[in-house]
């Protein structure tokens, strides 16, 4: 179907600006990394380049009809939404849990060039633990040599290092600014090959006020790169698939290449497309030419050879990639079998419903079924492509409290389901008062789950008094920093302490290492413990050589824990999280060496 108002030359044009500033660059960082050499200035020079001909292609181009068209409304329109949304961000940097882990990598990559790094503290604990995963480092392991390696692939991980290098700790929210503002373009592309213009619009602003959009958009998440990898793949896959255009084939390679060291998902995408490719070209004779094209051949050579290298430089990542692609589909494991996965299924359909999102769900279940009964194969290319990850929506794979567990759905799942609904309404509501109608609904619907969130910017001012707090201590000091001390487990100081404030700070779980730590090597050694969780320091034989210094408090937003067990969630009632105020009173103290 031809795309009503947008150019085949537009269509290059966006292609190509992905190529240069999303495909080339994610290429480049992984490759950079894995040699080790990931210097600033590399990634400065490609920047140079990329913006001007990026320039010299706008100027040439500026006084043509090539900007006269719905095309570039809906590049403005993504434009404003990812900087309106990025305005309500700030860098999720503080320690345990994905989001600080995959910032702290990132930083590290860039101070030290290459992915594994140490420190005099890490060495330490490194001798009592041993190579395996760094419990005092969240979202880290020690590898073989001693050193810290992340835990996940690279290919997020050089996307942010890339922008980090320039633009410093905003750098973080343009590269998720960017693949926002990719993903908003590549749906709206791939919804307008089956939609008439104004549909398409409706199923573009249902997008944008979904809730776990701007959400999500705020933390340093991979789910943030597979946003624009896994639409973007497959808007080139459409393309593909109807014109059998060469280009487009190696856009795939490259994008879906990519998508392997980001996210486990990514092997089981592949292979769906694979199936799909084989068994919707018509010409298998040009099929199996375009495959052994010497080109083609080439580039995936070079794939298999980048990620066999990211293999050896981190094994243990990629263990927990394999192990992350296998997890939804165990969800008949003996902790939740039978009743209880039925149960966990019946949790999230109640969590989807308190985001607004379980009428969508509903829409595009029943026009997929119609799809399917109609044989309209075209229209569920989309689906099938995305099917592996609606696996999730049976077992999330992650720890159940929300908007948390959201995080699997948001980058395929969630816009399949917008998607299908408006499907479904343009096939059946012929007069468009009632299809408009409808979408007024779910846009109401949406906008009234997601404004209370929007302004809402998590741990927006603990860095500045994490900054304040490091003034009492010294580059040579050591700094115990219990889990709780900034209030949630979720937010620890010691991340940024280290590779932003430039002080050796580490998570304490267990005070028994105290003494199997060399401590000469520091100047003194220091506690942050908030009040109540002094007794449990007490409880290790710790108080007799702890002097107190003095108090500390900082002052946080939050939103109230919705965290659940899986053998709970039967009887769990299901609410929105709320925002919320706390203080965080505690002391330093001294440790007698």
């Amino acid at each position: 179907m031809k795309l009503e108002g947008i150019s085949s030359k537009q269509i290059r044009f966006f292609s190509w600006l992905v190529l240069v500033f999303c495909l080339i660059l994610g290429w480049l960082g992984i490759l950079l990394s894995l040699l080790g050499i990931f210097f600033g200035v590399i990634i400065k020079f490609y920047f140079l380049l990329a913006f001007g001909a990026s320039a010299f292609f706008l100027v040439k181009n500026f006084h043509r009809d090539f900007w006269k068209s719905e095309f570039f409304l809906v590049i403005a329109v993504s434009l404003t939404a990812a900087l309106a949304f990025l305005f309500w961000s700030a860098p999720t940097i503080f320690s345990g849990r994905d989001q600080g882990s995959l910032s702290e990598a990132a930083i590290r990559l860039v101070e030290n060039n290459s992915l594994p790094f140490s420190s005099e503290i890490s060495n330490e604990f490194f001798k009592i633990y041993g190579p395996g995963k760094a419990l005092n480092f969240p979202g880290f392991n020690y590898n073989f040599e001693g050193n810290l390696i992340t835990q996940f692939s690279p290919g997020y991980i050089a996307w942010l290092a890339s922008f980090f290098s320039i633009f410093g700790l905003t750098g973080f929210s343009l590269a998720n600014g960017l693949t926002f503002f990719i993903f908003l373009v590549a749906f709206y592309l791939v919804s307008r090959q089956f939609l008439t213009l104004g549909p398409a619009l409706a199923s573009l602003f249902l997008i944008l006020t979904s809730f776990v959009f701007p959400w999500f958009l705020k933390f340093t998440l991979s789910e943030n790169l597979a946003l624009a990898l896994f639409w973007f793949g497959l808007f080139q896959l459409l393309n593909f698939l109807r014109k059998e255009d060469r280009f487009s084939f190696i856009y795939l390679l490259l994008t879906w290449g990519l998508f392997i060291f980001s996210r486990p998902e990514a092997w089981a995408f592949i292979l769906i497309i694979n199936v799909l490719l084989f068994f919707k070209l018509r010409n298998k004779k040009d099929l199996q030419i375009l495959i052994l094209d010497k080109k083609n051949l080439a580039l995936i050579l070079i794939i298999g050879v980048i990620f066999t290298a990211s293999v050896r430089v981190n094994p243990q990542a990629f263990l927990e990639l394999f192990k992350g692609a296998l997890k939804p589909l165990l969800f008949f494991q003996k902790e939740i079998s039978g009743a209880k996965a039925f149960s966990l299924f019946f949790y999230m359909l109640k969590v989807l419903k308190i985001y607004f999102l379980s009428g969508f769900l509903i829409f595009a279940a029943m026009e997929i079924f119609h799809l399917i009964r109609k044989k309209k194969t075209e229209m569920l290319i989309p689906f099938l492509a995305g099917l592996p990850a609606f696996f999730y929506l049976i077992q999330p794979g992650i720890t159940l409290d929300h908007p948390w567990m959201l995080r699997r759905l948001a980058f395929c799942v969630i816009p399949l389901l917008v998607l299908y609904s408006v499907f479904l309404w343009n096939d059946f509501l012929k007069k468009r008062i009632f299809f408009y109608a409808v979408c007024g609904l779910m846009l109401a619907g949406n906008i009234g789950i997601t404004a209370p969130f929007l302004t809402f910017i998590p741990d927006e001012n603990l860095l500045r008094q994490t900054a304040d707090l490091s003034q009492n201590f010294a580059a040579s000091d050591l700094i115990f920093v219990d889990q709780k001390t900034s209030g949630s487990g979720w937010s620890m100081m010691t991340g940024p302490l280290n590779f932003v404030l430039g002080k050796q700070a580490v998570y304490l779980f267990n005070p028994a290492d105290v003494a199997k730590i060399n401590l000469e090597k520091f100047s003194d050694v220091y506690f942050i413990i908030p009040d109540g969780q002094l007794a449990f320091y007490e409880e290790n034989g710790l108080p007799g050589r702890l002097n107190y210094i003095k108090d500390y408090q900082l002052h946080n937003r939050i939103l109230t824990e919705t965290t659940v067990e899986k053998s709970q969630v039967s009887g769990m009632r299901t609410s929105l999280p709320e925002i919320k105020d706390i203080t965080v009173r505690g002391g330093i103290y001294k440790l007698k060496k």
